[in-house]
């Protein structure tokens, strides 16, 4: 399992999402939700050898928007979302990674509409997640 698979079967979780269909890499015409990859970086090494990393994906959501109040329910369901992933971590609920891997923590950034179809009927709403995670690396001597 990667990384970016782990975290879709994370999301399918919520309440939010459980509904639609979801996608990696992709989102197709009707209402569903994919997950982007968006590249990692490494935060801090350790003596060990294991390190603090930092995975970033971008998740799009489709969704019908015609007037104000499908787009105020999108919001919504995105604050929604943000909170329940806020919630699920202070639990201590957190993704299954591949091994050698433990998630650490989650945060979500820039919930918003960032496009609309040519006929304005759905549009995609985008929202940033940052993983956190600790990768035990073996030191070779």
């Amino acid at each position: 399992m990667t990384l970016i698979e782990a975290m879709q079967q994370y999301l399918m979780q919520c309440p939010v999402l459980t509904k639609q269909e979801s996608h990696l890499e992709f989102t197709a015409d009707e209402e569903n939700w994919a997950l982007y990859d968006g590249g990692e970086a490494v935060i801090e090494q350790y003596w060990d050898g294991s390190e603090l990393r930092c995975h970033r994906f971008s998740l799009a959501v489709r969704r019908f928007a015609c007037d104000d109040g499908e787009r105020r329910e999108n919001i919504t369901s995105l604050q929604t979302l943000c909170d329940w992933l806020s919630q699920r971590q202070l639990s201590g609920i957190l993704p299954a990674l591949p091994k050698g891997k433990q998630a650490e923590r989650i945060e979500s950034q820039n919930a918003a509409l960032s496009r609309m179809d040519e006929d304005s009927v759905c549009g995609t709403y985008h929202m940033q997640l940052l993983l956190y995670y600790e990768e035990r690396r073996e030191v070779i001597e």
